[in-house]
């Protein structure tokens, strides 16, 4: 598969994922990037890790709490990440890199969510590829993908977004992986 075949396909499918998935859908892409972040020391990484949390007790509970996207410490930390704190990690690090990803994932809900008061389609499917670059040295767009971690990536991310498409699935946190080969 083409990597601008994946990205149309995924893409296309994003949009009939039903509302009660989105948040799952989020959180399986950013658990990719995420445990893949061995710098526990990071000065990020409290707050990466306690957001993680949050979300996933958000997911298992099936509520999203407005009033702590506004409040929440960890939040406000993951908010003030700024363009020097995302130069000081290394791109072609996985683990600093993962943390990018992560972060900008989590900034990302935190906007979407504050502004639309739900969590709406995010490009969230792009954040393990991203990093997958990383890992494999360079996805090739033009010519067909036949990596193995490309190809199980994008398997698992299809399989996924066929089930939740189809109905409401009650995902938890031990279904972080689900369809992955971990």
């Amino acid at each position: 598969m083409l990597f601008r075949d994946y990205l149309h396909e995924v893409e296309m499918r994003l949009s009939y994922i039903l509302p009660e998935n989105i948040l799952f859908w989020h959180l399986w892409c950013l658990t990719y990037p995420y445990e893949r972040i061995t710098n526990k020391k990071y000065k990020y990484y409290p707050a990466i890790r306690k957001y993680m949390q949050f979300l996933w007790q958000m997911n298992d509970k099936d509520t999203l709490d407005l009033e702590l996207f506004h409040t929440a410490p960890f939040i406000q930390k993951i908010m003030s990440f700024d363009e020097d704190d995302y130069e000081d990690l290394d791109p072609f690090d996985i683990s600093e890199m993962a943390t990018r990803i992560v972060v900008l994932g989590l900034m990302t809900i935190t906007s979407n969510y504050q502004k639309h008061h739900t969590i709406t389609y995010l490009k969230t499917h792009e954040y393990s590829i991203d990093l997958i670059d990383i890992i494999i040295d360079q996805i090739s767009i033009s010519t067909e993908e036949t990596n193995p971690i490309f190809r199980t990536e994008v398997d698992a991310q299809l399989q996924l977004l066929d089930k939740l498409c189809e109905q409401p699935m009650h995902y938890k946190y031990k279904d972080r992986n689900i369809f992955r080969v971990v």
